[in-house]
C-alpha cells in the first residue's frame, strides 16, 4: 500500500493580511489555538478537507470554518 503526505501551504493574499492580522488578535487565547489548529488541518488535508472544516465557495476558492 502506497500512501501519500501531501503538504498545502496557506497563502493570506496582501490585500487580507492586516484584515486577517487583526481578526485574530480580537481573539482570546482559547480561541486563536482552535484556528490555528484548524489551520494546521487544512495544511495538511487541502482541499481534500470537508464540512465542518471547509466549505468551498467556488471552483477556486475555499473558506475554513471554525467554531467559537
Amino acid at each position: 500500500m502506497l500512501i501519500l503526505f501531501v503538504e498545502y501551504e496557506i497563502i493570506i493574499p496582501d490585500e487580507f493580511e492586516s484584515e486577517f492580522k487583526k481578526f485574530v488578535n480580537k481573539l482570546d487565547k482559547a480561541s486563536r489555538a482552535r484556528l490555528s489548529k484548524e489551520i494546521d488541518i487544512l495544511e495538511k488535508h487541502g482541499v481534500r478537507l470537508e464540512m465542518p472544516y471547509s466549505k468551498r465557495i467556488n471552483s477556486q476558492l475555499w473558506e475554513l470554518r471554525t467554531s467559537g
